[in-house]
C-alpha cells in the first residue's frame, strides 16, 4: 500500500529512516549505559516523542517532557514516601498531578507526566537492603528520560542536515495541496447543490489545524542554528511564510463561501418537489474558485467584470483574488 499523498509532502519516508535509525543505534547503546540501562522503556520513549522534523521544535518538546517527568516524579515520590506503594497513593497522585499539570497549560494534558506517576508506583528500585528506593527510581526515570531526549536531539540535528534545504518549499507545498483539496470539495457541494453536512465541518476544521501547525513548524525552523552551517536563504523562508499566511486567508474565506452554502444554497430554491438554480451565476463562481485554486490570472481577469454583484460570496470571492493575485 502507497502512503497517501500529503505523507509524501511531510517527507514521512525519511521521518520512518530517522525513527528506525535513532531506535536502533538507542537500543545498542542504552542497554551499556549506566542507570539508563535500568529503565530501557523510558530512555526509548523519551527518545520517541523528541523526534522533530525540526530541531527547535524537538528541543521544546524535550524540555516539556523533562519538566512534566520532574512534576510527575516529585509529586508521586512524595506521595508513595507517605502513603506505600498502595491504591490509595496512585489515585492520590493521579489528581495531584492532574491538578498541577493543568494549572500550569490547561488546553493539554500531560501524558508523560500521568505516565511518570504510574511508573513511581509499579516499577519502584530497591536499595541493597530490598527496600523501596524513592530517590533512586526518581533518579533512573529522569536520567533515562533525559538521555533519550538527548539522544533524540542528535538525531534531529543529523537527519535535518540532510532534510532542511527543502523544508519550508515542502511545507508550502502540503498547503498548497491541502487548500486545493477542500476547495475542490467546495466545487463539489456547490455544483451538485448539496448542504454542508458535519464531516464538511470537521474537513475545515482539520485544514486550519494543519495550516497552524505548518506555518508553527516553518517559523521554528527559521530559528534553527543548524541553518548557518547549511545553505538555506532565510529570507527565502520568510517569502514561504508570507505564502503559508496567505493561504491561510484564502482558507478563510473560503469557510465563509462554505458558510453561505449551508442551510439554503446562495443561488437554488430547493424545496420538496424540486431545486431551481441560476445555473449561469453557478458556473462563475465555479470558474472563479478554479482559477484561484490553480493560480490562473488570465482567467480570473476574464470573469472578473462578472463578480461585481452584491453579495456576501462575491465579497469573500473578490477579497480571494486580491490574495492570490
Amino acid at each position: 500500500m502507497l502512503l497517501p499523498k500529503e505523507a509524501k509532502y511531510l517527507n514521512t519516508h525519511s521521518f520512518i529512516l530517522k525513527v528506525a535509525t535513532s531506535m536502533f543505534f538507542a537500543f545498542l547503546i542504552g542497554s551499556h549505559l549506566p542507570i539508563v540501562n535500568k529503565d530501557m522503556i523510558s530512555f526509548l520513549f523519551g527518545l520517541i516523542l523528541t523526534l522533530e522534523p525540526v530541531n527547535v521544535t524537538g528541543y521544546r518538546t524535550g524540555i516539556n517532557q523533562f519538566v512534566a517527568t520532574l512534576t510527575g516524579g516529585v509529586i508521586t515520590g512524595a506521595v508513595v514516601y507517605i502513603f506505600g506503594a498502595t491504591p490509595l497513593a496512585l489515585g492520590l497522585s493521579m489528581a495531584l498531578v492532574l491538578y498541577f499539570t493543568l494549572l500550569r497549560d490547561w488546553r493539554n494534558l500531560s501524558v508523560v507526566a500521568l505516565f511518570t506517576t504510574i511508573y513511581m508506583t509499579q516499577l519502584i528500585q530497591l536499595n541493597a537492603a530490598g527496600q523501596p528506593d524513592i530517590p533512586m527510581t526518581l533518579l533512573v526515570r529522569v536520567t533515562a528520560l533525559s538521555a533519550g531526549i538527548v539522544f533524540a536531539m542528535i538525531a534531529n540535528i543529523i537527519f535535518s542536515i540532510v532534510v532542511s534545504p527543502n523544508f519550508a518549499k515542502r511545507r508550502l507545498a502540503f498547503l498548497e495541496h491541502r487548500f486545493s483539496k477542500h476547495l475542490k470539495s467546495v466545487l463539489k457541494r456547490l455544483n451538485n447543490y448539496d448542504m454542508v453536512k458535519e464531516n464538511d465541518y470537521m474537513a475545515m476544521s482539520m485544514l486550519f489545524k494543519d495550516i497552524n501547525w505548518t506555518i508553527s513548524l516553518i517559523k521554528d525552523f527559521k530559528k534553527d542554528p543548524v541553518l548557518k552551517f547549511r545553505k538555506v536563504n532565510i529570507s527565502e523562508i520568510d517569502k514561504y511564510i508570507v505564502r503559508a499566511e496567505k493561504i491561510r486567508m484564502l482558507s478563510h474565506y473560503l469557510a465563509d463561501i462554505e458558510m453561505l452554502i449551508d442551510n439554503a444554497h446562495p443561488f437554488c430554491n430547493i424545496d420538496d418537489d424540486s431545486v431551481s438554480c441560476n445555473q449561469d451565476k453557478i458556473d462563475i463562481i465555479s470558474k472563479a474558485l478554479l482559477a484561484i485554486e490553480q493560480k490562473n490570472e488570465s482567467d480570473i481577469r476574464a470573469i472578473e467584470p462578472l463578480l461585481n454583484e452584491q453579495g456576501r460570496i462575491y465579497e469573500s470571492l473578490n477579497a480571494m483574488i486580491k490574495i492570490r493575485f
